[in-house]
């Protein structure tokens, strides 16, 4: 994969991830809304924690190869993950909030709802597992030699 489609695909799912998307009532209705961060900053988030990680794997591997063999650019990297990881964990967070209030018994299409809150989890599920692939792939295929 090349260094562009890394950051592209890495910058989609982190631009989704990163929108939050938060479920509520609001008071007095029985429907389930839908609230997202600034989709601007969100993007921008996303580029700038994107743009570093692709950075961290375009330098050349030998500068993070210990003397035994060891490639240590998955510790430079590991912040990203975790990152979205906490933005996945409070979005699970909220679904979980949503799924035990008594609030969502009076929800006029229950279904519906739950479909909706489902879905939104597996989409981001989706997008922690592509991040995870994208960057296993990208730092599996360098080569560890030392001379």
């Amino acid at each position: 994969m090349g260094h562009f489609v890394t950051y592209f695909a890495l910058m989609l799912a982190s631009w989704g991830i990163r929108l939050c998307p938060r479920l509520y009532l609001p008071s007095g209705h029985s429907v389930l809304s839908l609230e997202i961060a600034n989709i601007t900053r969100a993007f921008v988030e996303a580029n700038i924690y994107t743009v570093f990680t692709v950075l961290i794997l375009m330098t050349p591997a030998k500068m993070f190869t210990t003397h035994k063999g060891r490639n240590l650019k998955f510790l430079f990297v590991m912040p990203y993950m975790l990152q979205y990881f906490c933005c996945f964990w409070s979005t699970a967070q909220n679904i979980k909030d949503m799924l035990i209030k008594p609030e969502m018994l009076a929800v006029k299409d229950y279904l519906p709802a739950h479909l909706k809150m489902i879905s939104i989890l597996v989409l981001q599920l989706l997008a922690m597992i592509e991040i995870g692939l994208v960057l296993f792939y990208s730092l599996k295929k360098e080569p560890h030699q030392m001379k």
